[in-house]
């Protein structure tokens, strides 16, 4: 699952939009509740990084 979660940061850091599409199929066949709440927790997290570079 946490693989599936860090492939979705960098496929959103990359701006891959077919791989998102693809990888976030692949995580809502396997995502929980606390599975979901990671995805959001590390996507606000690499956000946030992103800005502090900018």
């Amino acid at each position: 699952m946490r693989e599936t979660v860090e492939a979705i940061v960098r496929a959103v850091g990359a701006g891959d939009d077919i791989l998102i599409g693809r990888l976030l199929n692949r995580f809502t066949q396997i995502a929980d509740v606390d599975a979901l709440v990671h995805l959001r927790t590390r996507l606000n997290t690499a956000l946030r990084a992103t800005r502090a570079r900018a």
